[in-house]
């Protein structure tokens, strides 16, 4: 089993100690683009082929460290598993 396959089965298990580094990994392996905003904050836009948008909001920190919400998972594998 590659490693991009464990990621998937890890998302998809609905963890809740996803880390925004993780989930940023899955979300560009599957296609998802991160949408540039002009000022840096603690909300990253990702486009799934102009179907759908997901919010990844993280707490301003170490940032490789935080954890993402269940939510945010879900939405992601709902845009990708209606797509």
């Amino acid at each position: 089993m590659s490693s991009k396959d464990k990621l998937d089965k890890r998302v998809r298990s609905l963890p809740k100690d996803l880390r925004f580094a993780e989930f940023q990994k899955f979300l560009t392996n599957n296609g998802f683009e991160l949408r540039r905003s002009q000022k840096p904050g603690s909300h990253y836009v990702y486009t799934f082929k102009g179907r759908g948008i997901v919010t990844v909001t993280v707490p301003h920190g170490k940032r490789a460290s935080q954890h993402v919400s269940v939510y945010q998972i879900k939405q992601a594998l709902d845009i990708l598993d209606n797509n």
